[in-house]
């Protein structure tokens, strides 16, 4: 197995991209699940299904279920950094990262993210911007989208939908799941510049 707990002398899947060569492709999972996806890369940045993806990729219609993942900087169930659009992607599991930018499903974007959530992801970040849907949103609309897991964050920027959002609109999205951090922590969002809110708690 590729992606199994003892792939890669215990590492588990290496991902799709990383910052050097990022995901240029359109993936259409056609609503098809990848299911059991293990990684164990704690001092690895840009870890996930995909570790990277630029702005000419797109990834959509995906279930991600059942994950342990565990990496450093900029992680994610889904993917760990994208400047690409995502949509209906759902994810499932744990999320551990040691450092900064950890998210449910993205660990870091500048796109959009629509019609997209995670179910009881457990996400766990050893420094700032933390959250159970994405960990840091650099601009563009988060909408239709939320968050059921519980967040853990050793510091600040830590929020049940983004830990850390600037500037991003968000309309039409909810979390649910407990929040735990060190200074800036919101059941939504941990840290805001410049955001916009509605129709959403």
């Amino acid at each position: 197995t590729i992606a199994g707990p003892n792939a890669n002398g215990g590492a588990g899947f290496e991902p799709t991209g990383n910052l050097s060569f990022r995901f240029t492709g359109t993936f259409d999972g056609d609503n098809h699940t990848i299911s059991g996806l293990n990684i164990s890369r704690p001092n690895t940045d840009y870890i996930g299904l995909f570790g990277a993806i630029d702005e000419s990729g797109s990834v959509k219609d995906l279930r991600v279920e059942e994950v342990e993942i565990e990496g450093g900087e900029r992680v994610g169930a889904l993917v760990g950094w994208t400047k690409a659009d995502t949509s209906n992607v759902y994810a499932s599991g744990n999320v551990t990262g040691n450092d900064q930018y950890v998210g449910g499903l993205i660990g870091s974007t500048t796109d959009a993210v629509h019609d997209s959530h995670e179910a009881a992801v457990r996400v766990e970040g050893g420094s700032g911007s933390v959250g159970g849907l994405i960990g840091v949103h650099g601009g563009g609309i988060v909408i239709n989208s939320h968050a059921t897991g519980d967040v853990i964050g050793s510091t600040n920027k830590v929020g049940g939908l983004i830990g850390s959002a600037n500037p991003t609109r968000i309309t039409r999205s909810y979390a649910t799941g407990d929040v735990q951090g060190a200074g800036e922590v919101g059941g939504l969002v941990g840290f805001g510049r410049d955001e916009s809110i509605t129709d959403s708690y």
